[in-house]
């Protein structure tokens, strides 16, 4: 399921993610001083941000999971990140951690390895 989720965000078929997310969702990303960081509740707000992230990124945003480990109603995936706004690109890594019930993604979090480099961007 987390692989599907990241081969739909790469081919940007929002409809496809949007199946994939529950309802009332949590979505926790460090707050890096933008409207589209912190905690979002609910499908609607992630697909928002991840519209706002490739608008502003002229669609260059990728996400590949390089490893993921899954237990029970938990996934951990180990992705690498890219994207370039205004001639500057970041890459980066990150560790996002799933809750999954009833076949749909409940909780993430995600743990990026220099955040700094978000605030920057």
């Amino acid at each position: 399921m987390i692989q599907s989720f990241y081969d739909a965000r790469a081919r940007n078929e929002l409809a496809t993610v949007r199946g994939i997310l529950d309802d009332g969702m949590i979505w926790r990303e460090p707050d890096a001083g933008s409207e589209h960081t912190g905690e979002l509740r609910g499908a609607d707000s992630v697909i928002g941000m991840i519209q706002e992230a490739l608008r502003l990124t002229n669609g260059t945003f990728t996400l590949r999971v390089t490893n993921a480990v899954a237990h029970c109603e938990q996934v951990v995936a180990f992705i690498d990140r890219s994207s370039t706004r205004d001639g500057k690109t970041i890459e980066g890594k990150e560790i996002a951690i799933y809750r999954i019930r009833d076949s749909k993604i409940s909780e993430a979090h995600f743990n990026q390895d220099n955040l700094s480099h978000d605030e920057e961007f």
